[in-house]
């Protein structure tokens, strides 16, 4: 068993890992994948983090508060004890495991930062803004991103949309004072116009920090995020015709309407590919 530190530039605190596998092959396929320094220490207590290949194992460790990562054979069933499963060999690297930690402890996992924004995972003490904001949003005749049940529905979302997606609404707050000021993102959706399902983008501003270019600002880096990150082919926008406001910005991000309508008629569903959203921000940029 040797202890290693994940490099992470983001994380001011990085946790110390513990390797606890019977398998020698597992756990050199494993440093391969993680590709971290490692180092040594002599406690188990200093560990934060185990990765494991042994149920009875995952179990101990559980059971003494440590977020246990469970290592298996590609095709085998899913062990008890472990807060994340990762197979081997796989894509999963030490970011992933990363995230899924923080997430573990209600830390926010930060997506992406523009020059004014910092956009990140809701989290539980981001609610009261953003159903402020929802309220607002819904006077104004705008759709609301939170989910009408409240409480409870939201943290049941932020709880599970992450993991597993990869993606979802995510908070929107201001670099220079980290005021929340908005929620933006991506989210499946499947009706009857896509049957198998097509990503979404959503986006909200909050009142008084409108006609400032943040929900521009926002939805240019997250729409490069869905291009680049998850490989989408394209991202559709459902608007009310009455927003002109949402129409015009939808517009300059390059979206084209797709001479379909939803929720009964409603909503106009727009849709950029990802060919148009190279020229629409820059003709010679790569996303």
């Amino acid at each position: 068993m040797v202890y290693w530190n994940m490099r992470n530039a983001d994380k001011s605190v990085r946790p110390k890992v513990l390797y606890a596998l019977k398998s020698g092959e597992q756990e050199a396929e494993i440093r391969r994948m993680t590709g971290t320094g490692l180092c040594t220490a002599d406690a188990l207590e200093d560990a934060e983090i185990v990765i494991t290949d042994s149920e009875e194992t995952a179990r101990k460790m559980e059971q003494a508060g440590k977020f246990v990562v469970g290592c298996q054979a590609a095709g085998e069933n899913f062990f008890d004890g472990a807060s994340l499963v990762m197979e081997v060999p796989s894509d999963i690297g030490p970011e992933d495991i990363l995230d899924a930690y923080d997430r573990s402890l209600g830390l926010p996992v930060e997506i992406l930062r523009t020059n004014r924004l910092i956009v990140r995972e809701s989290c539980q003490k981001d609610y009261e803004a953003i159903r402020r904001m929802s309220d607002e949003a819904h006077h104004d005749g705008m759709l609301s991103v939170i989910p009408e049940d409240g409480f409870d529905e939201y943290l049941a979302y932020i709880r599970t949309a992450y993991r597993f997606f990869g993606f979802g609404l995510w908070t929107v707050e201001k670099k220079d004072s980290g005021r929340i000021i908005g929620r933006c993102g991506l989210m499946p959706k499947a009706d009857e116009i896509s049957p198998e399902g097509r990503i979404e983008i959503g986006y909200l501003i909050a009142r008084d920090q409108r006609g400032r270019g943040y929900a521009e600002e926002a939805c240019r880096a997250i729409l490069s995020f869905a291009f680049r990150d998850l490989e989408c082919t394209e991202v559709f926008a459902r608007i009310d015709p009455s927003n002109i406001a949402s129409l015009t910005l939808a517009e300059k991000l390059g979206f084209l309407d797709t001479g379909k309508r939803t929720d009964e008629g409603k909503l106009i569903l727009l849709r950029l590919k990802r060919r148009s959203a190279v020229s629409a921000r820059n003709p010679h940029s790569h996303i």
